[in-house]
């Protein structure tokens, strides 16, 4: 197994691995994009979230 691609989301650290693609049809692939890309996007949602929250709270929350 060897790290092809690593993304940093927010605090979170995601590495695909070459097993991630290996064997897989080009429609395969295209289905494991669209759910690594709705998980990222998920984080990213959550952490937006968070950061409104503590603009909310203000300076001493």
């Amino acid at each position: 197994m060897a790290i092809v691609k690593t993304f940093h989301v927010g605090n979170a650290t995601v590495h695909i691995d070459d097993t991630y693609y290996r064997d897989a049809t080009p429609q395969e692939i295209a289905r494991r994009r669209k759910v690594f890309d709705e998980v990222a996007g998920g984080i990213l949602y959550r952490k937006q979230l968070r950061e409104l929250e503590k603009e909310k709270e203000g300076p001493a929350g």
